[in-house]
């Protein structure tokens, strides 16, 4: 089903471990201009793009982010001061509050890379919120998905075959939402699953899992 999101608008931040050292970081600098899912006739695309003044062959890690937590990892390479990242989407965009964040680490560029930057800065963060198209999945519709996976489990915590079953709709529901705050609480599903397969069960660690998974679904 489907319904009208939320457009927010673009915004800009910029972070850097090495800010206050007044060398090489004080020089560089990283934006993400603009952040959104857009509709094509093909389907929908994540569009990421932002200036920085980092050399050539740099390459970023970009983030989506739901409520702080990663739903999506992707990459971008540095090319004429700008970054750009065009990825078709691979299943449902779900109704919520994403943002888009560029991250560079010293520690993931090749030698090369290093040495060419004086090896700084270590690190730099920007981020900006994603404007979503309107026409998106409900978020209603996920987490009456999830609440289900929840009930299953609870009826029987520790049986090998509905371990198996919630698995595997955990699975299959994680790979039919693509940018979809429930990512997160699919994860600790999954995480929660494998506990109770444990021989040496800890009930503790397997509640602490479900109740993660709970207030990260929204339930």
């Amino acid at each position: 089903m489907l319904v009208a999101g939320v457009a927010l608008s673009a915004g800009l931040l910029l972070t850097t471990d090495d800010s206050k050292s007044g060398r090489g970081a004080a020089r560089r600098s990283l934006a993400v201009d603009e952040a959104y899912v857009a509709d094509e006739r093909g389907g929908q695309r994540l569009v990421v793009r932002g200036s920085t003044t980092l050399i050539d062959g740099c390459q970023l890690t970009i983030l989506l982010l739901a409520n702080d937590h990663e739903v999506l990892r992707l990459s971008a390479p540095v090319e004429g001061g700008r970054f750009a990242l065009d990825a078709q989407a691979q299943g449902a965009v779900v109704e919520g509050h994403y943002h888009a964040k560029a991250v560079f680490s010293l520690e993931e560029q090749g030698p090369t890379i290093r040495e060419a930057l004086s090896y700084e800065p270590r690190l730099l963060e920007a981020r900006a919120p994603v404007r979503l198209p309107l026409q998106v999945t409900r978020a209603a519709d996920a987490k009456d998905e999830l609440r289900h996976l929840f009930d299953t489990l609870n009826r029987a915590p520790r049986d090998v075959t509905v371990l198996d079953e919630v698995d595997r709709r955990a699975g299959e529901i994680a790979g039919r939402l693509w940018l979809s705050e429930q990512q997160a609480a699919l994860g600790r599903i999954r995480l929660a699953v494998a506990a109770a397969r444990r021989p040496a069960f800890e009930r503790a660690e397997f509640e602490r899992l479900l109740l993660e998974a709970h207030v990260l679904a929204g339930l």
